[in-house]
């Protein structure tokens, strides 16, 4: 009976250590947050920004819209650009805290989402407002963690 005691033991021991999973992948932190900002997730987020809208000047209007099959992947691999860079953002050392941090990035990655189904469906209407969500998603962010941006927003 001992021998059977043993080996339960041993086989729980190795199912337990065995499903520990792989050891995290050896991430190596590349830029801080306000470079990864800056670099990647401005710089996409205007792509997006851009993509549509209308401009009105003294010389007339300009109505922007995607014309091609190139313009709408471009905008698209923009779109997944930010919404992956938001994982990012939860990885250490950019995440800044376990709550509200957190849920601004899961809040970026949501209206990513939101922004790459648009894309997809190839509605303007629904870029130019979900766009607009997307703004108030970082806004969001940089009120709490950017002072200088908190003071510009004060009402």
């Amino acid at each position: 009976m001992r021998n059977i005691e043993r080996l339960v033991l041993s086989i729980s021991v190795v199912s337990v250590v065995g499903c520990g999973g792989a050891p995290a992948p050896p991430f190596k932190l590349v830029s801080d947050t306000k470079t990864l900002m800056n670099s990647v997730i401005e710089k996409e987020a205007n792509v997006v920004w851009e993509s549509v809208g209308t401009i009105a000047t003294l010389e007339g209007v300009e109505e922007r819209r995607p014309q091609t099959e190139a313009d709408w992947q471009h905008i698209r691999d923009a779109a997944v650009t930010i919404t992956e860079s938001a994982n990012l953002l939860m990885m250490s050392p950019h995440a800044k805290d376990d709550e509200e941090w957190m849920a601004a990035s899961v809040g970026l990655i949501d209206e990513g989402q939101r922004m790459i189904s648009a894309i997809d469906r190839k509605s303007t209407q629904e870029v130019f407002d979900v766009g607009a969500d997307l703004y108030e998603a970082c806004v969001r962010c940089h009120r709490q963690y950017m002072p200088g941006v908190a003071i510009m927003y004060r009402r």
